[in-house]
Order: structure tokens, then sequence, then C-alpha cells
């Protein structure tokens, strides 16, 4: 019977050349232990090996260890072999040979991180006086250089500025798809760039947000895909908080994922805007801005064309949760109290009374659609000292009793109600009389300016050119203005911002009843002439 031919294995050097001092019977044992794995026979060589184990001293063990590690690698028993190897580098942490044939393991298995990170540690533990410590150090070189030539890709090479201007340029959507091509490009993304993440952005599909696993920097979600209900159900069911920007375009939501979403950044959250969603704004105008005492922006226009059957749901999930609040007020008030508590509460009672007063909100912008409530809105208005911004459609007589409160703005935007026109001439004067009156107030703060509707007139033209210290922007659309009227008003505008550092500089017309092309251009003509005021047309 032929013998197996010998065996060509890379480590065998480190086996055949290790030196055990020590008694003749383990000497033997050993040595039979390597003259079998020399000759292939595993079998034997395991026996060897694990009867020199038996016999010899724990700081004895490292070489036999090694050796059994080797046959079991070679009979395809990679788990028991790794853990004799790493009982080895624990046994014998000075000795070069434990960590190469570990490493290799791990080469093996594909783990490259643990690869390097073994001959790293081999480098600094192993002694200087090992005659394989070379090779050690060598190998270390080397497969670092083949670890980050097997990584190496776009984002290896490129400096991280460079990176940050790529994935800048990337939507919400495709920057997910990127962080999921594999392992690699996930961790880079999510841990070297979280600044990425701040921005949720939706506008295919929610299902890229099961792919997200850090959460913790999420601080502005927009959503305009048609699936947002269950985007909105994905963000509540991870109770994400912190977020201080929510937009929903075209969306039909349902209430519990959005008051969940609302309540859960009662606190955060800063801007809340809705366009061509399922909710009216008089179901948020009522109860939103004392659920979120920092909103500071309030958006809600547009309303989708089918009706919202959750209002009264969503009234209801507010109103819950103010009965709680009172509830709990109330449960702790009717606790019984001694005599001394009693009194000193009566005191502090009488004291709050005297100077409780009603929070102010929060609120810069407000922007709210056609169906607001008049109420709502002067309910708003009047605990919005801070309002700047102010959006009104489809503005009535009742609506413009509800901005009584309003002193100071920066930029308003009114939309008359155009059915006015068919309705009686009292009700017709009434809300022009109480328009001026409203225009003559705000005027002389405005910056920026836009009026829509048939109530528009000379009149109300001739309070804003009087009063107008400060605008610099005016729009207006859908009336029933002539040119000499509009001439008449630029004229007298310029003539009340001569002293102005930050004059008037154009006017834009929409949808002029009046205006023809032929109209249009002669007025643009003279504007330019006489006032050097550009003219902006749609």
């Amino acid at each position: 019977m032929s013998q197996p031919s010998p065996i060509v294995y890379p480590y065998i050097n480190i086996l055949m050349g290790s030196h055990v001092s020590c008694p003749p019977i383990v000497e033997e044992l050993f040595g039979n232990g390597k003259h079998a794995f020399e000759r292939s026979q595993f079998p034997e060589a395991l026996k060897c090996f694990t009867k020199t184990l038996k016999t010899i001293d724990s700081h004895l063990r490292a070489s036999a260890l090694l050796g059994r590690a080797m046959c079991r690698e070679m009979q395809g028993n990679m788990s028991r072999a790794l853990v004799d190897a790493k009982t080895v580098v624990e046994l014998s942490p000075t000795w070069s040979g434990g960590y190469m044939y570990l490493s290799r393991l791990y080469s093996i298995q594909g783990d490259y991180a643990q690869v390097l990170l073994t001959l790293q540690t081999g480098v600094e533990k192993s002694s200087t006086k090992d005659p394989r410590y070379e090779e050690l150090v060598y190998q270390f070189a080397s497969m670092e250089a083949q670890v980050k030539r097997r990584n190496c890709s776009l984002i290896d090479r490129l400096p991280v500025e460079s990176l940050i201007n790529i994935f800048s340029h990337l939507d919400f959507e495709s920057r997910v798809q990127s962080a999921s091509t594999c392992r690699y490009w996930r961790l880079f993304l999510l841990e070297r760039f979280p600044f990425m993440w701040i921005n949720i952005h939706l506008q295919k599909s929610h299902w890229v947000l099961k792919n997200i696993t850090s959460w913790h920097s999420v601080r502005m979600v927009r959503i305009s895909c048609p699936d947002a209900e269950e985007a909105l159900q994905i963000l509540a069911k991870k109770n994400i908080r912190g977020i201080q920007v929510l937009e929903l375009h075209g969306c039909n939501l349902d209430a519990v994922s959005l008051f969940k979403m609302l309540s859960l950044n009662r606190h955060s959250l800063q801007t809340l805007t809705l366009v061509a969603t399922n909710i009216k704004p008089n179901i948020l105008l009522g109860t939103v801005f004392d659920t979120l005492p920092n909103l500071a922006h309030f958006t809600c226009t547009g309303q989708a064309i089918k009706s919202p059957p959750w209002s009264e749901k969503l009234m209801d999930c507010f109103d819950s949760i103010a009965h709680h609040d009172q509830q709990h007020d109330s449960n702790y008030s009717s606790q019984p109290k001694t005599n001394s508590q009693s009194g000193a509460d009566s005191q502090q009672e009488a004291s709050s009374q005297r100077s409780t007063t009603v929070p102010d909100f929060s609120l810069t912008q407000l922007h709210v659609g056609s169906g607001a409530a008049p109420n709502l809105i002067s309910r708003v208005l009047r605990r919005s000292p801070s309002l700047k911004t102010l959006t009104l459609h489809e503005v009535g007589k009742e609506t413009l009793e509800s901005l009584s409160s309003v002193r100071s703005l920066d930029t308003l935007c009114l939309h008359l109600e155009e059915s006015t026109a068919t309705v009686n001439e009292t009700y017709r004067y009434d809300t022009k009389e109480k328009f001026k009156r409203f225009m003559a107030r705000v005027a002389t703060q405005l910056k920026s300016l836009e009026l829509s509707g048939t109530l528009i007139d000379n009149r109300i033209l001739s309070i804003i050119s009087d009063n107008g210290y400060n605008v610099q922007r005016i729009e207006l659309a859908e009336t029933h203005l002539l040119p000499e009227e509009l001439l008449r008003f630029a004229t007298q505008l310029r003539a009340t911002q001569r002293f102005s550092s930050e004059p008037l500089e154009k006017i834009k017309l929409t949808k002029m009843y009046r205006l023809d092309e032929d109209s249009m251009a002669k007025l643009r003509d003279d504007l330019k002439r006489v006032c050097h005021i550009k003219l902006v047309t749609d």
C-alpha cells in the first residue's frame, strides 16, 4: 500500500518549525503527530496532538493546539479549528505563528476586518525576537493593501468634500437606494454623513423608510407620495421625535397616525404644512396651536377633492387629550387635603386667578385656505402677537371682522371672496369699508402685498399708496382696475416712498379683466418712463 503524497499546505512550516522542550514521551507524541500530518494522515495526527494536550502543561499546549486546528481545518471542521486557533493566541500571546494561522482562518471566511485586526494585534504583542516576526509584519502590510484593493471603489478614492457634494445632489430616495447597495456603503453613508439624513422627502413610495436604520438626526419630513398614510404609520410606529418641519402635499390622511406624529413632536415642531390634503382648516385651527406650543409656521391650503370623513375623529383626538389633562388636574385638586394645605392652596389659587393669562402662540406665519371659520381665525390672530406673514383665501365681511386684532404685518396675501359680487350692495359696501380700515391700519408696516378680487378699487389703492412707505413688492390679480388707475397708484406710491432706501421696483399683474395686450404694453412703458417701476405679467 502506497503512502499518501505529502500535501502542499501554506502554513505547515509554522507547525514544522515549532520546537517543544518537554519530557521524551511528550516529544515523541508531538513528533509522531507532526510526521502523520506531513504524510496527510490527519486522523492519526489528531489523536497524537490530543494526547499531547493531555500530557503537557498549559504553556506547552499552544503548538499542539495549532496542529490540531490544522487537522480540523483539513477535515472541513472550520468552527472547531477557529476555536483552537483562538486558544493558541490566548495561551501564547507572544508567538507570531498563532496570529498568522488565526488570520488565515478569518481570511477563508471572508472576514477581512478580523484579518487585519488579528495581524495588527500580533504585530503589537508578538516578540520581536520571534524568528517569524518579520514575516508577520510583512503579512500585515500585504493583507492591508489587499483588503484596501478589495474594497476599493469610488467612495475610497474621492476626498470627503467631493463625496459630500455628490451625495447632496441626490434626492432622499436615491440616497436610500445608495445606502442599500451593500453593507460597506450603508455604514459609510449612515456613519460618515449623518447630516444627509436630516431631511426625509418621499416623492414616490414609502418603502424606502424600511431601509433606514438611523433616525436620531431626522429634523424635517416632507411627504408628497400617494401612500403618505403608510409613511406616517411607519414614522409613528418608530416613535420619531425631534421633527421640526412636517410637510404633507396631496395626501389623504388618517386621523390616528397624523395625530400621533403631532403629539410625538409637540415640543419640537415649528412648521406644519398641509397642501391639497383632505384636512379642513377648521379642524386644526381650533386645536393644533394649543397642542403645539412652539409652532411658528402653519399652512393649510388647497383641499383635496376627496371629502374628509374623519374630521370629527381628529377633533375627538385633540379633545380627548385636553379632557385627559383637565381630568388629571381635577383629580389632583379633588384629593383630600389637610387644613394647612387647603389654606395655602386657597391663597395660591386666589393669587393665580389674578395673575393667570392665556399663553400666546409662537406663530409668525399663517397661511389658511378657503373654508376657515372667521371665529377660529380671530382666536388665532388674537393670541399671535408675533405674526408677520398672513395669507387668507376667500376673505369676506366676517373674516375681515376677525382681523381687528392684527396691527403689524410684513407680508399680506388676501384673496377677497368672489361671491360678494352676487350679493346685495349693502354687503359689498360694508366689506369694502372694513377692508379699507384694515388696510389703513396695516399698510404702514407692509413690505410685501398680494391682493386679488373684484372688490379691489381705486379707493383701496389710494389708501395703500398713501401709507405704503415700506412696500417693496405688490401683486394684483383678478381685478377690474383700469390702466390710468394703476398708473396713478404707482405715481402716488413713488411720491410717498421718495425718501425710502428700498422703494417699490416692480408690480406684478395677473389676470386683469380690463387690460388687454395693447393696454398692458402701454402701461408697461408709462410705468417705466414716469415711475421707473417694472411691470411683470403672467
